[in-house]
């Protein structure tokens, strides 16, 4: 893959298929396998339902990276003002269900909007 692919949907649950498509359609292309690239759907459809459960994003964006064999997804919706990560994060079933099906998964804030990072390793580290 050259470079980054970034898209970005209105911050509604109607959008996040084309998410999904988007994402198979660059890993495809990119020889993953069918498994890496349904396991990656599936984070990439419970990372928007975390960032969607927070009022007044308009805007939600998926950005994917491969470097090195890992692919870097990155998910920012733009609620400011919302707390976030959620606290005890890392105890809810979300983070269970992410950590399963990456390699590693980070909550964070970046320029007041909420980031979901995953990195999936192309040797399926999980």
């Amino acid at each position: 893959m050259q470079g980054d692919v970034t898209i970005t949907t209105p911050a509604s649950a109607e959008y996040v298929h084309i998410l999904r498509v988007v994402l198979a359609g660059i890993l495809a292309a990119n020889d993953y396998t069918i498994d890496q690239i349904e396991d990656l759907k599936i984070a990439v459809s419970e990372a928007a339902a975390q960032l969607l459960a927070m009022p007044g994003g308009t805007t939600l964006s998926l950005g994917v990276e491969e470097s090195n064999g890992d692919v870097r997804l990155r998910l920012t919706c733009d609620a400011a003002g919302q707390a976030w990560p959620p606290p005890d994060v890392e105890r809810t079933f979300s983070w269970q269900v992410l950590s399963a099906l990456a390699d590693e998964v980070h909550f964070r804030r970046a320029q007041g909007d909420a980031v979901l990072e995953l990195t999936s390793r192309r040797s399926g580290g999980n």
